[in-house]
């Protein structure tokens, strides 16, 4: 079977991660895989898909935002590889395989939903167009369908992200490495939160908490993991709050699966008058590495986290419930290790990158009406 994915492009992200884990889970002597992106990507994961996955990249670079001739050029080369599958990601990789498949008269399937609402109308209208024209839309959550159409159609799917648990088995060397290189060995404790430093991630919030929690856990650091527009901002703050030692920025890192279990508890908050999460990658990677998280309610988190359980829930922007919760995980650590533990099981049965792939490759036999 000849397979094209179709990708915004190959940066660090939830969906191009996902992206890459279907894709180093496919076997390879059944599957002929082509990746194409709408734009060169210098982090990310481009390296990993040439390198360890053998995948050549093949880019239809837009020009301008208002270009639309990479869904000519898409089109050609489906009809070039006859390809018979065309499986599509993201926002303008999503919408721009799609109609490109339906002009090539080729199957799609389109993981266009990540999340579970569109901060403005464009976006909202752009699943609309996917939902249309797609064999099968899928979601990585309920919520992602709920919250943005009426009616459950029969080609709605949905299929929760994969983690591939290979990435997270226990490195001691490394670890110690990377707390002598982040500085962390100052600190008796670690609270991090792993997310790009954008208007959608409520990283001050993440910093109010911050300042309270350190009146009761002094030595405690708050590793930010990512970068983005907002860093200037968040250093602002944290020295306005006279708390910049305890706060370390790392930048972007291509090696968090190793940080992670450097951290005592783990936080994603998220301003939920923007976006509301799908399923977020970097609390599935903090469960299989068994570092408790907290998370802001809403979205496809609500699935994902069930609260007391396997992490805690906080109403989103709310620092104070949020600096509550970390240190209920900081102070006791009979919970912590409960929802450690629930939290690795819960991700090694629903989140498991096997289950991930082969509910995949289900959808793209059913298209070309292939039992698997």
């Amino acid at each position: 079977m000849k397979i094209l994915y179709v990708i915004d492009s190959l940066s660090p992200g939830g969906a191009e991660r996902q992206l890459v884990e279907l894709i180093k889970g496919l076997d390879k002597s059944k599957y002929n895989v082509n990746v194409c992106c709408l734009m060169k990507e210098e982090k990310g994961y481009t390296e990993i898909l040439e390198t360890a996955a053998d995948i050549k990249i093949k880019y239809f670079c837009r020009r301008n935002k208002f270009d639309l001739l990479p869904i000519k050029r898409i089109y050609n080369y489906i009809l070039e590889l006859k390809i018979d599958v065309v499986h599509a990601f993201l926002t303008l990789g999503a919408l721009f395989g799609v109609i490109a498949a339906r002009l090539a008269k080729c199957p799609v399937v389109c993981s266009g939903i990540r999340d579970s609402k569109d901060d403005n109308f464009l976006f909202l209208i752009y699943k609309k167009i996917e939902a249309l024209l797609s064999n099968i839309l899928v979601s990585n959550s309920k919520s992602g369908f709920i919250n943005r159409f009426k009616v459950i159609k029969p080609h709605f799917r949905v299929i929760y992200n994969g983690i591939d648990l290979e990435r997270f088995k226990k490195d001691s060397y490394y670890n110690e490495k990377l707390r002598n290189d982040l500085g962390l060995n100052k600190f008796s404790r670690v609270v991090g939160m792993v997310a790009t430093l954008s208007n959608y991630k409520d990283y001050k919030t993440f910093i109010n908490a911050a300042s309270i929690i350190l009146n009761c856990f002094k030595n405690t650091c708050f590793l930010i993991v990512g970068d983005g527009p907002n860093l200037d901002l968040l250093m602002r703050q944290a020295q306005e709050l006279n708390i910049s030692q305890n706060v370390i920025f790392t930048g972007y890192r291509s090696d968090v699966d190793k940080i992670y279990p450097i951290m005592n508890a783990c936080v994603l908050v998220t301003r939920s008058e923007l976006i509301l999460e799908g399923m977020p990658n970097c609390l599935l990677e903090s469960m299989a590495s068994g570092v408790p998280v907290i998370a802001s309610a809403g979205g496809g988190v609500n699935e994902l986290i069930y609260h007391g359980w396997n992490g805690l829930l906080v109403p989103p922007g709310d620092y104070l419930k949020l600096a509550e919760n970390i240190i209920k995980i900081l102070a006791n650590e009979d919970l912590a290790r409960l929802l450690s533990r629930n939290a690795s099981q819960d991700v090694r049965e629903r989140f498991n990158n096997e289950r991930y792939v082969q509910e995949t490759l289900l959808l793209y036999h059913e298209l070309i009406e292939d039992p698997l």
